[in-house]
């Protein structure tokens, strides 16, 4: 069963991301996470909340981003809620990482540094975008209970 660890909104202001992140990187730490997995975690938050500001609100820089952090042992959950644009989800795709250029690749980034990406959109509006990241002595241990 997973415990919350932290319950915040902030608004959809690019310069709230680091706050975003320091509160993710606490959480994370607070669990037992190395340097380098709250790095990564930070860094995808970072994607995941920007993406949220973009394309869910348009640049509009007055609306909610509702932020549940949840832990359980080996592992935890970012929640981040938003009431814009509905993600669609079949629309999703990062672009070809041999095109060099700024931006579009949010969604790698995320997929690449978490375990699990999940995009909820059952909400009336907007979307709820889970990123769960687990210890990587957890992923390990599973991995070489599973070969043998």
């Amino acid at each position: 069963m997973a415990t919350l660890l932290m319950n915040f909104t902030v608004l959809s202001k690019p310069e709230l991301i680091a706050d975003v992140r320091r509160r993710v990187g606490e959480a994370a730490k607070e669990c037992g996470f190395t340097e380098d997995e709250i790095h990564d975690l930070k860094l995808a938050v970072n994607e995941a909340v920007a993406n949220i500001i973009e394309h869910a609100y348009e640049w509009r820089d007055d609306q909610p981003i509702r932020v549940n952090i949840l832990g359980r042992p080996g592992e935890i959950e970012i929640h981040l809620r938003d009431f814009g644009k509905k993600v669609q989800t079949d629309q999703l795709q990062s672009r070809d990482l041999e095109d060099v250029r700024d931006g579009g690749i949010g969604i790698f980034l995320m997929r690449s540094l978490t375990d699990e990406v999940i995009y909820d959109t059952s909400h009336e509006d907007g979307t709820e975008l889970i990123l769960i990241k687990r210890h990587q002595a957890a992923v390990a241990s599973v991995s070489a209970s599973e070969r043998n």
